[in-house]
């Protein structure tokens, strides 16, 4: 029977490779199937050579390296961009050391430029008196011209005075400049994001490692373990193949279970100091009403993980001991015999660790439900948003305080935690605004104003996407617009005091340019500090 069976195996094996020449292989068993699979064939829709397999698995590993800009891909293309022969691309520290040095350059020239044209002006004032002195005219007025053209010395302007010179000489100019620049700036960085943030609201990836090693060893290790889990699968699908006569019972297992959510519950009367027993008649009443809607939600039937029974795929039950208090006409059993019976099965992972034969009682209980493998976990953030979400805030079950486990649901709570700041941050803008408006009482200061406080954080996200490749903002990100915020607010109430004072100490009649150099220096000093 054995031969039998592998003869029509092997002539099964050859009418495929027939059929399907470049796509379906023929494969010798291995030596060593330690970490390998037993299957004897290898079919894939879009192959053509029997190594496909395998390059599509690196293909997939080495794009995710190179999303993550940790090592090259395996073509001479990618390894000019990142091997020994990329080009150069300057960071953020060498552009400002390049800045720094290119205005001390530049005011090492123009000083140098003023010192030799004072140097070439006094020799030709020197040059002048030696001519007129012969004559003997107005020797009185020379001398005296002399003496204070010798007393009066070259200072040396700094690059600050520099500054304040040209601001106060061309304001508008310097204002269409600092439009024009973080203008331009923020429309790179959104442009390069496709006008799109991409939020990360993974807290535990916050305090992980983000090096390059650290980087590849993840996503190695996620490919060793997905290759092990794709060669189970592959292997019991070659077993059912092999043994069409034990097919029902391999076949009994798929679809496989997928991702999954917990839901832990509670006594609403459990505090630190004082436990309370959630399997109580109230509280199972409620957990039960509370999962008959989760089974009666539109995409339960199309998503849950199945199971074999009366000869069809069915939803499997929820993992949960809440069935199990309550009989076909759905009234409450004993709840002291079905806590022994629990106890008799062994169920003790549902309860806390003081659950015994003395203390038939629990201070939580959890409720496991399953998804199909590959249906994705759409139907969590749904079932989020439509029912444990709004049945917790309202407080629709106040006989059970529950809570839920999930991934994506945990990743949706935070997102909506991260629109519900920028809200906030938005209406944080028009408080503040009104604040600088009250304060200043002029609007083209306040509409200047506003509009640098708006730019900054486009601009400083130019540079944190675009220039340091930083491609994900994370909530603490969006704290700082509430920092960015204060902060520029008490630098304009700075600035604008410190301008309204320059009259007390420069005089009534002082210039708005001598003002402002006046404010700009002290209030500068100011803002350095702070």
């Amino acid at each position: 029977v054995e031969m039998e069976k592998d003869y029509h195996y092997k002539v099964w094996l050859a009418s495929m490779e027939n059929k399907y020449p470049n796509n379906f292989f023929s494969l010798a068993p291995p030596l060593d199937a330690t970490y390998g699979t037993q299957c004897q064939f290898s079919f894939s829709p879009s192959s053509s050579n029997k190594l496909d397999g395998y390059e599509d698995w690196m293909e997939n590993v080495t794009s995710n390296w190179e999303e993550n800009k940790t090592i090259a891909q395996l073509s001479s293309t990618e390894r000019n961009r990142y091997g020994r022969s990329k080009p150069f691309q300057p960071t953020f520290l060498f552009v400002i050391a390049i800045t720094f040095l290119s205005v001390i350059a530049l005011w090492f020239l123009y000083t140098a430029v003023l010192y030799f044209n004072e140097k070439q002006k006094r020799k030709q004032q020197q040059m002048n008196r030696d001519a007129t002195s012969v004559s003997g005219e107005n020797d009185d007025f020379f001398e005296t011209e002399e003496a204070s053209v010798a007393d009066k010395k070259f200072t040396f302007k700094s690059p600050l005075d520099i500054w304040l010179t040209a601001l106060t000489k061309y304001p508008g100019l310097f204002l269409i400049a600092s439009l024009a620049v973080t203008c331009t700036l923020s429309y790179l960085g959104i442009e390069a994001s496709n006008r799109t943030l991409d939020v990360n609201v993974d807290f535990a990836t916050y305090l992980a490692m983000d090096s390059d090693e650290f980087v590849f060893g993840d996503h190695f290790d996620a490919a060793v373990d997905f290759q092990k889990e794709t060669l189970d699968e592959f292997d019991d699908i070659c077993d059912v193949v092999q043994n069409p006569d034990q097919s029902r019972r391999h076949l009994a297992r798929f679809p496989q279970q997928g991702e999954g959510m917990n839901i832990f519950y509670q006594s609403p009367e459990w505090t630190w100091e004082k436990g309370a027993n959630v399997f109580n008649a109230a509280s199972l009443y409620a957990m039960k009403e509370l999962e008959e809607r989760i089974k009666e939600h539109p995409g339960w039937a199309s998503n849950c993980y199945q199971v074999f029974a009366h000869a069809k795929l069915q939803c499997a039950p929820f993992w949960s001991v809440t069935d199990r208090f309550f009989d076909s006409d759905g009234q409450l059993k004993d709840i002291d015999s079905v806590l022994l019976d629990m106890l008799e099965e062994g169920l003790v992972t549902m309860t806390d660790k003081y659950f015994s034969v003395e203390n038939l009682a629990s201070n939580f209980t959890r409720t496991s439900i399953y998804l199909r493998k590959g249906v994705g976990s759409d139907f969590f953030k749904d079932l989020h948003r439509d029912i444990l979400w709004p049945a917790d805030t309202r407080q629709e079950y106040p006989d059970v305080t529950f809570s839920w486990e999930n991934y994506e649901a945990a990743l949706l709570e935070a997102y909506d935690g991260f629109m519900h700041d920028a809200y906030w941050s938005a209406g944080t803008i028009l408080v503040v605004g009104t604040l600088v408006l009250l304060k200043i009482r002029n609007i083209f200061v306040f509409m200047a104003a506003m509009t640098g406080l708006i730019l900054a954080f486009p601009t400083a996200y130019y540079w944190y996407h675009v220039h340091f490749e930083i491609k994900q903002i994370t909530i603490l990100n969006v704290s700082a617009l509430f920092v960015m915020l204060g902060i520029g607010a008490d630098d304009i109430f700075l600035m604008v005091d410190t301008y309204w004072q320059a009259p007390v100490i420069l005089g009534p009649n002082a210039h708005p340019a001598d003002r402002m150099k006046w404010a700009y220096r002290k209030a500068g000093m100011f803002l350095k500090t702070y």
